[in-house]
């Protein structure tokens, strides 16, 4: 038996058992989809396991044997425990909901479907773990926002890391009285006397930037992200501030906007972004004055400082508005590619866009609009986050103080009882029926923190649609499977590409 049993064979196994500590690590560093998505916290998980396996190196060639026996053993308990921790009915004694709070687990980051697949196979609530933080998991739009509004008391909305640069904090952070004054004031100010009057705007920005592409399409495909997101960064900086697309104001917040960056991926230091939020201030402010046209408001902020006078001086305010058009930017732009995605990959729907025209039959959405609800409904529209403030009790369960809750809003809109045929991309669902907030709310359903700019969005993506379907037909040219992305959302493929030709040019 000892002949069996060597000092080769336990030093490797010792090995085996101190490298599968760290396989959560390792699994999820091996996920490309993560390392895009997550690039800073995916260079500190790599760091942290060079220098684990360097001490691996170094425990293996010089610690005496009974030291790596003992380092093997603390691993081993590790693994127990984690597994311990992971199983699908710990915490049951406690009310704690079914699932697996596994550290670093890739489920959620890694595959689109994950929630749904947790949603059948355990049903509603159930948890998860979100990178290390315990996740209560709510599936059913109705049962959801009762949950959100019976224990709104005890429910905050998590913070984003650029609220620091906003004396104040970002709106949805903000004191409830706080944030009621405020919200008011944005409610007044993303209004549609600044949008309507610029539609042909807006249309002429998309038509230049689908002309781009087609040109690009020449050489071979093009990525529909970067010219999407360039279009509605130009219109942005028009609806909120004022800015002309071709002054030098608006190429320096292109600038500008790379730096104050919420995921940051320049990794500019605070005070370099703390200079640069300024400088979009001072570039804002200038327009103020300038933004004269009779009594209709030519941009947000102009709406703003008249219906708060000063606000254009308030830091918190006008710095709340600086990062609205960041968040709402990526927001729209996402959108815009699932709309194209979707368009992509069920032409029929791009053929019947070329056919129609004004609105829906007796005055329901056009078929534009509803292509927009759609796309709304399976992909953009993803979750609802807060976080326990106390410790929660809901019929029969508990959420521990100090866990997230994810209303799940994508999987709530896979309910067959509500929408036939739910996986199927189908617009003319909204063509014969109103859904109420409890079964379709991809903009929150009214709570309070739900979106200012539900109109804008939708107004905005339709314009896309009829400019891309009437004026191009286009084709896949090379492919790959949707990613999470550092929105924390999910998006086509970065390396899918488009082939756009004009409908009036020459086909091969």
């Amino acid at each position: 038996m000892s002949a069996v049993w060597g000092p080769g064979l336990e030093r490797t196994l010792e090995g085996m058992v101190l490298c599968a500590a760290a396989w959560p690590a390792f699994g999820l560093l091996a996920r490309r989809s993560f390392r895009n998505a997550f690039p800073a916290f995916a260079r500190y998980l790599a760091g942290l396991l060079v220098l684990y396996l360097a001490g691996l190196v170094l425990l293996a060639v010089m610690a005496p044997a009974w030291l790596v026996r003992c380092a093997a053993a603390g691993a081993l308990a590790v693994l127990g425990v984690v597994h311990w921790h992971s199983a699908v009915a710990r915490g049951r004694a406690h009310g704690w909901p079914p699932g697996s709070l596994q550290p670093l687990a890739a489920g959620p980051l890694t595959r689109q479907n994950f929630f749904l697949e947790q949603f059948r196979r355990l049903g509603s609530p159930f948890k998860t773990s979100q990178f290390l933080r315990p996740t209560a998991c709510l599936v059913g739009l109705a049962d959801g926002l009762a949950f959100f509004h019976e224990h709104d008391e005890s429910l905050a909305s998590p913070p984003w890391a650029f609220g620091r640069f906003i004396p104040g904090g970002f709106l949805r952070h903000m004191p409830r009285r706080q944030h009621a004054a405020a919200r008011d004031v944005f409610r007044s100010s993303l209004v549609r006397e600044v949008y309507q009057p610029q539609e042909a705007f807006i249309r002429d920005v998309f038509r230049r930037e689908l002309a781009v592409m087609a040109q690009g399409s020449r050489d071979g495909g093009v990525p529909p992200r970067r010219h999407v997101q360039r279009a509605v960064f130009t219109i942005w900086v028009r609806l909120f501030f004022g800015i002309e697309r071709d002054s030098a104001d608006c190429a320096q917040l292109a600038s500008l906007y790379k730096i104050i960056d919420i995921r940051n991926p320049m990794g500019a230091s605070d005070r370099q972004i703390r200079n640069a939020v300024d400088a979009v201030i001072a570039i804002a402010r200038r327009q103020v004055d300038r933004d004269v046209d009779g009594d209709r408001p030519r941009s947000f902020l102009h709406a703003m400082a008249r219906t708060r006078p000063g606000s254009a001086d308030d830091p918190t305010m006008i710095g709340n508005l600086v990062y609205m058009l960041h968040t709402t930017w990526a927001d729209v732009s996402g959108l815009l590619q699932w709309v194209t995605r979707l368009l992509t990959d069920h032409g029929e729907w791009a053929d019947r866009l070329r056919q129609a025209r004004g609105t829906g039959d007796n005055g329901s959405a056009s078929l534009s609009t509803r292509v927009v609800m759609e796309t709304l409904r399976l992909e953009q529209s993803e979750y609802l986050y807060r976080v326990a403030t106390a410790d929660i009790d809901h019929n029969g369960f508990r959420v521990p103080k100090g866990w997230l809750v994810r209303l799940c809003v994508r999987e709530s809109h896979q309910d067959p009882t509500v929408f036939e045929e739910p996986a199927v991309f189908n617009p003319d669902r909204f063509l014969h029926r109103t859904f109420t907030r409890r079964e379709y709310a991809p903009f929150g359903a009214g709570l309070r923190h739900a979106c200012l700019g539900e109109q804008l969005t939708r107004t905005v993506a339709s314009i896309f649609v009829e400019e891309l379907a009437r004026g191009y037909v286009w084709h896949t040219v090379t492919d790959g499977p949707p990613e999470h992305s550092a929105w924390r959302h999910w998006r086509p493929s970065s390396g899918w590409r488009i082939a756009l030709t004009a409908r009036d040019a020459p086909h091969e």
